[in-house]
């Protein structure tokens, strides 16, 4: 990512805006919680009796394979709020490590393709002329900018996204996933606006 500087009162204010979005969102957490009481996941992690992968859990709670996306940004919040640790596993096969266990942002990844597809056919001249797509959203802590209460927030946002709407928070990574599937192969993420970053995408 790349970053802008601000002025002391810029940061600052940012800083309020912040702390003003995690208060009004903080039930999240106690939501957040709650959820995973319901769905009996304290039981199941205790009862694997060694740490378990997400498809694990899944699978565990009979929870439809469609739905594990959400399963996953369930975990993400817990882990941050410390009530279940991350560790890295192998993999069964093949080595390597697995994870155990705004504008755009209200709509589902296949609407954000669907949308971002026609702004490349939009931006891409007919004389080989290209201009670029700009979105302002949040992307999800993969900065060192970012501090825990910055992080909380964006997090929480992404619960809501996913209980009130078929949107979410993304990371970089998440990011990148859209662009490449719409046709794109350049971007560039700027931290600037608090919580939310300046994102240029290019054909």
């Amino acid at each position: 990512m790349h970053h802008l500087g601000h002025s002391d009162e810029t940061k600052e204010m940012f800083q309020a805006q912040s702390h003003l979005y995690s208060l009004t969102s903080i039930f999240v957490s106690s939501m957040s919680l709650k959820c995973a009481v319901q769905l009996g996941i304290p039981d199941v992690i205790n009862d694997h009796k060694r740490p378990i992968t997400l498809l694990e859990l899944a699978s565990a709670l009979r929870i439809h394979p469609s739905k594990t996306t959400c399963l996953h940004r369930l975990m993400r919040v817990l882990v941050h709020l410390h009530i279940f640790a991350e560790t890295l596993a192998p993999k069964h096969e093949g080595g390597g490590e697995e994870v155990a266990y705004l504008m755009l942002h209200a709509w589902s990844d296949e609407d954000c393709v669907k949308v971002l597809r026609k702004c490349r056919e939009s931006i891409v001249g007919k004389n080989n002329e290209q201009g670029k797509v700009i979105i302002i959203d949040i992307v999800i802590g993969e900065t060192q900018d970012d501090d825990a209460e910055a992080t909380s927030t964006k997090l929480f946002f992404d619960m809501l996204m996913m209980t009130v709407v078929t949107g979410r928070e993304r990371t970089e990574k998440e990011w990148e996933h859209l662009f490449s599937k719409a046709g794109f192969s350049q971007h560039k993420i700027t931290p600037m606006f608090g919580l939310r970053s300046l994102i240029e995408v290019f054909p």
